[in-house]
């Protein structure tokens, strides 16, 4: 059975997930982060292309319902119980920086982005708003999407990246969002800090880097999520190119997924494991929570003054 894992970025080490998902929280000797174990759906199998080749950025609110992950349908494993994101209202010049910022972010690929709903049109649903509790973890998680234990796509799937606690500013709000999209596109977090799936700390603009780096968050590790690695490290670039094409060509013909005949149906419940800071423990089976207890301070809103604070 194909493993996922939640891909999530805190702002504290704390977490908590609401009922009726179990979640055993511990925390390693001398480190700053905790490990987790619950127990979520599991969604299909996808090929290596991906299919969902449009991004909505979806700031007007949203309900989220339990469920295989499906955007079309605004479910999300994510969730315990139904959820409303209400929507994000920045000042009209942060939402116009962040648009563009996302839209130069993904320009190289091909890939659209867009502002109206796709509805049944395979996607992925970027979410602006609203704050962690309302999925139960603690009020620190910045963002949280779906990630493959072994770098596929996941396919409709819906990232979040919670405004409350985030800088208004359009740059900040771009580089979470871009992180959590291209999650579910089966990147991991890396060492490189010019790109956005680096939680290290860099003093300008990041682009997706046509460069090959170790995974890791404050250390180098093999990519990818639980007991085994689906790579050595990456490079976000080709893998982005390689998965949603170069701008203006033709999409190419996606490999068709395959599960063994003896595989668990996609809404049968799966072990999940949760590391952070470059350890990595996972379940049998399902998905893994991948916490990182880390953040900038231009990252964090004014009411961080008193928190810990660590690299993005």
């Amino acid at each position: 059975m194909t493993r996922y894992a939640i891909a999530v970025l805190l702002l504290a080490p704390s977490i908590t997930i609401a009922a009726p998902y179990e979640m055993v929280v511990s925390r390693p000797a001398g480190a700053d982060f905790e490990l987790a174990r619950q127990e979520v759906p599991t969604p299909p199998p996808t090929g290596a292309a991906a299919l969902s080749r449009v991004i909505y950025l979806n700031r007007t609110g949203v309900t989220v319902t339990p469920g295989a992950t499906d955007a079309r349908l605004d479910h999300s494993s994510i969730a315990s119980q139904p959820v409303t994101i209400p929507a994000w209202n920045p000042p009209p010049q942060v939402w116009a920086d962040t648009v563009a910022c996302l839209e130069a972010m993904f320009a190289p690929f091909g890939v659209e982005l867009t502002e109206i709903d796709p509805g049944q049109t395979p996607h992925i649903e970027a979410v602006f708003g609203g704050s962690s509790t309302l999925f139960g973890f603690g009020p620190r998680v910045g963002g949280v999407a779906p990630l493959s234990s072994t770098c596929a796509v996941v396919e409709n799937a819906m990232v979040f990246t919670f405004t409350d606690i985030l800088l208004q500013n359009g740059q900040t709000v771009c580089e979470t969002q871009a992180q959590e999209i291209a999650h579910a596109y089966g990147l991991d977090h890396e060492m490189l800090a010019s790109d956005p799936m680096s939680y290290l700390r860099h003093p300008s603009k990041r682009t997706f880097q046509d460069e090959l780096a170790s995974c890791g968050e404050t250390t180098a590790r093999p990519c990818g999520i639980g007991m085994t690695s689906c790579r050595a490290q990456q490079n976000s670039y080709a893998i982005l190119l390689e998965r949603l094409g170069a701008s203006g060509a033709p999409p190419a013909d996606p490999e068709p997924a395959t599960q063994p005949e003896d595989a668990a149906p996609a809404q049968e419940p799966s072990e999940v494991g949760c590391s952070a800071g470059g350890q990595r423990s996972g379940g049998i089976i399902g998905f893994l929570l991948l916490v990182a207890c880390v953040c900038s301070r231009r990252r964090c809103g004014a009411n961080d003054v008193g928190t810990r604070q660590h690299p993005r």
